[in-house]
């Protein structure tokens, strides 16, 4: 899909700590792909953002539950859009 291709801006500092990008169409959560461990690998553009390296198949709601326990969604959860944030980050 076109979402997986994009670049991410994730500073620097943070990247070890990705595990998984979250993806949101509507209002709801469409899926959840697991990061490379090893951001060392990502690839980064001019402008600083990074070429997350993801899992081959989404995550399914148990796999989310097993790897991800402290994220506390699941595909279809409604993500309501806050206008103006492109993007956030979840810490357990």
């Amino acid at each position: 899909m076109e979402a997986d291709r994009k670049w991410q801006p994730i500073a620097p500092a943070r990247r070890p700590k990705v595990k998984a990008i979250v993806y949101v169409v509507d209002g709801s959560v469409v899926r959840v792909r697991s990061v490379a461990p090893d951001p060392s690998k990502w690839r980064e553009d001019d402008r600083g953002y990074a070429d997350v390296s993801v899992g081959h198949a989404p995550l399914d709601n148990l796999q989310i539950a097993e790897r991800l326990p402290a994220l506390g969604t699941r595909n279809g959860d409604p993500r309501p859009h806050v206008r103006g944030k492109l993007h956030e980050y979840i810490v357990p």
